[in-house]
């Protein structure tokens, strides 16, 4: 059975969640708590599959829950609630939550968010691998596609084709784009895996903060890295997931699989 905190300051909200998701007891473990401090305390005494909270909630040093949750708890699976109009707080929020829920919503979108994490992160079966990943809020994006990526935002022919062209080079930037446009802040019916669909989706105006804002984009200096090619381990990368991709649709018809 899977054990799930969900952490919101308001208590009508808290109450509402615990009727709302009441159909659920004999599937999940769920407890509920009003402050941060409390949650991170309880994290800390008992290993949780689940952490579902509210953008807003802090410790008492004013960090936020999830960053806190990331650095402390990796392998537990992070979920932030927000308002359906705070959407500068969800280009925050994609650094550490695996996923997000806009609010108010049904338990069914609720259970299925939650349900879609926890078969990604049970499929990590290695612990160490699932800590690590765990650890990371963001690829690094590689210079020269951040600078064509700048060159054409800045263009006054700006075409979203082409952004999301430049973007599908990328590791870093595609991850970032595909998580933002996948929450249920934009209420797709189908799930989103071109970064090209995706860019003509989110249009220019919430890619820019995205690019810029969102902390995807990394510099690295070469001179450090010294014989290490990123581009190459990005092109190794890129050839490795579109071959796995291929491999899996003649395998078996899920989807949902075949996209992760």
């Amino acid at each position: 059975m899977k054990r799930l905190l969900f952490v919101n300051e308001e208590k009508n909200v808290l109450d509402g969640l615990r009727r709302m998701l009441h159909c659920y007891r004999s599937e999940w473990h769920m407890e509920f708590m009003q402050r941060g401090q409390e949650a991170l305390e309880r994290l800390a005494d008992t290993t949780f599959d689940v952490l579902v909270t509210d953008i807003h909630v802090y410790d008492v040093a004013g960090k936020s829950l999830l960053e806190l949750a990331r650095c402390r708890f990796p392998k537990t699976v992070r979920i932030a609630l927000f308002g359906q109009t705070e959407e500068a707080a969800l280009l925050q929020v994609l650094e550490s939550a695996h996923q997000s829920i806009a609010m108010p919503c049904d338990a069914a979108t609720i259970k299925a968010r939650i349900s879609q994490a926890c078969t990604i992160r049970d499929k990590l079966d290695n612990s160490s691998l699932g800590e690590l990943i765990g650890h990371v809020n963001s690829l690094p994006a590689m210079p020269k596609l951040y600078d064509q990526l700048l060159q054409e935002l800045n263009s006054p022919d700006v075409s979203v084709h082409h952004v999301g062209e430049i973007i599908a080079q990328d590791v870093g930037m595609t991850t970032k784009l595909l998580q933002m446009v996948n929450s249920s802040f934009f209420g797709l019916q189908h799930r989103v895996t071109d970064p090209g669909h995706a860019a003509a989706l989110l249009g220019l105006e919430l890619i820019l903060p995205l690019v810029l804002g969102a902390g995807i984009i990394e510099q690295f200096d070469q001179a450090v890295l010294k014989n290490f090619r990123l581009d190459e381990l990005m092109d190794h990368s890129l050839a490795v997931a579109t071959g796995a991709q291929r491999l899996a649709s003649q395998c078996c018809e899920d989807e949902e699989l075949i996209a992760d």
